[in-house]
């Protein structure tokens, strides 16, 4: 199989940040990744005429990793933060957010 599959739960996170108002790109990429992944014939019409971007890296290794790894965490506990404030804390309590 060439497609990664789905259960639903990024697209789900995805449709209540937004509804709470908050971002988390990283996660929309994730979802959007697994999509693009189903359209294996236009992936490989696309690789025929595009060039991906060079594996070259030269900057500092260990900064872009802390900050990658910022970038990526922080939406999802603004997230988490927004929903205890947003939705009943019994609810919250029984799906393991914040307990």
């Amino acid at each position: 199989m060439d497609a990664a599959g789905q259960k639903g739960t990024g697209r789900w996170t995805v449709q209540t940040a937004l509804d709470l108002g908050v971002p988390v790109p990283t996660i929309v990429a994730a979802v959007n990744s697994r999509i693009i992944s189903s359209y294996r014939n236009e992936r490989i019409a696309a690789s025929s005429e595009l060039t991906g971007p060079s594996r070259k890296f030269s900057g500092d290794t260990k900064n872009s990793s802390i900050w990658y790894a910022m970038l990526c965490t922080a939406p999802k506990y603004v997230l988490m933060l927004r929903a205890w404030h947003y939705y009943p804390k019994p609810l919250i309590s029984t799906i393991g957010i914040c307990t």
